[in-house]
């Protein structure tokens, strides 16, 4: 097999202290042609000094040091000096494994696909993590069922590591910049300018979950944009992929919920419940209606069309279950 030549792109802010865990994953990948992109978003710790010093010797590793912009701008700005014909993206504070490049460019490869999807695990961050995960099957999905799984979540998620993705597309469908969720606003785009997208169930990735992250956050008005992205993806599956709507439907609400949630669990502004309620009666009949649903997120969803006080007791009943 002729291996192409693959970036891979590592937004870095804040995580010094996961940044030798981060190097020693990279130096580990099997991949035999890899280029290593670190952008430095204007780290205030030591993670910039890290990156240069990581950097020295290396050939195929190359730092940028850029103004604090978030994220979405750091892996822009990484794409467009890329070398590499295909784009590989990590989070620095997770874990992946040494096959994980050569995993994906070989299911894309070999299933002639235009994007490749590996399988992930959600972590606590002080889990031990497996390298020797075997391969269960393999997926060829064209862009509606890609889009339907997306939605429902159930294979894969909308982050953009775990994925391999063509250098061009990337370049087409920019991450928007500043934006909190700037992945479930971007990532349907790109599975829909795809016409066969392939997953593979291999473990290679391991979403490290910590206390400081987005997803451990209390709602505020700039997390409110996941709502709209998830909008989005709405309209844009309306308009192209009608097929892929009950999915598309079942996440906006699944968006809503997750907020109506951590909102119970954790109040702030009474006027973020009250715009989670509302947004929720556009989806409420077709989520009890859709039978690939389950009974316990149409419970959910049916208490926070109902009001605060059975959202509260749903909320933490769900919280309770999860825990155990």
């Amino acid at each position: 097999m002729t291996y192409p030549k693959v970036s891979i792109i590592v937004p870095i802010y804040k995580v010094e202290e996961f940044l030798e865990q981060c190097f020693a994953a990279l130096d580990s990948q099997t991949y035999p042609d890899l280029e290593i992109i670190l952008v430095d978003d204007g780290s205030p710790d030591n993670c910039g000094a890290r990156c240069d010093e990581y950097a020295k010797g290396k050939e195929n590793v190359r730092v940028i040091h850029q103004e604090n912009q978030g994220p979405a701008a750091a892996r822009n700005n990484a794409v467009k000096v890329a070398e590499g014909e295909y784009i590989i993206f990590v989070d620095s504070d997770d874990f992946f494994t040494s096959d994980y490049v050569q995993y994906l460019v070989e299911l894309l490869l070999q299933n002639n696909a235009d994007m490749a999807i590996a399988a992930y695990k959600i972590c606590a961050a002080n889990e031990k993590f497996c390298d020797t995960n075997m391969e269960k099957s393999v997926e060829v999905l064209n862009t509606e069922e890609a889009l339907t799984a997306l939605c429902y979540g159930r294979k894969f998620s909308a982050q953009p590591w775990g994925k391999i993705y063509k250098k061009e597309l990337l370049i087409d469908y920019p991450y928007p910049k500043g934006k909190y969720y700037e992945d479930v606003d971007t990532t349907y785009k790109l599975i829909g300018d795809c016409t066969r997208i392939v997953f593979g169930d291999k473990l290679v990735y391991y979403w490290i979950q910590h206390k400081g992250s987005i997803t451990h956050m209390s709602v505020n008005e700039k997390q409110l944009y996941g709502v709209q992205a998830t909008k989005n993806q709405l309209e844009y599956v309306k308009n192209r992929f009608p097929s892929a709507i009950p999915a598309a439907e079942f996440k906006c609400a699944a968006k809503l919920v997750d907020f109506s949630t951590k909102y119970v669990l954790n109040p702030s502004d009474k006027e973020i419940f009250k715009f989670l309620k509302s947004e929720m009666k556009q989806y409420i009949k077709s989520v009890c209606k859709n039978p690939k649903n389950t009974i316990l997120f149409k419970i959910r969803c049916i208490s926070l069309y109902l009001g605060y006080i059975p959202n509260y007791l749903v909320s933490h009943a769900y919280a309770l279950l999860k825990k155990i």
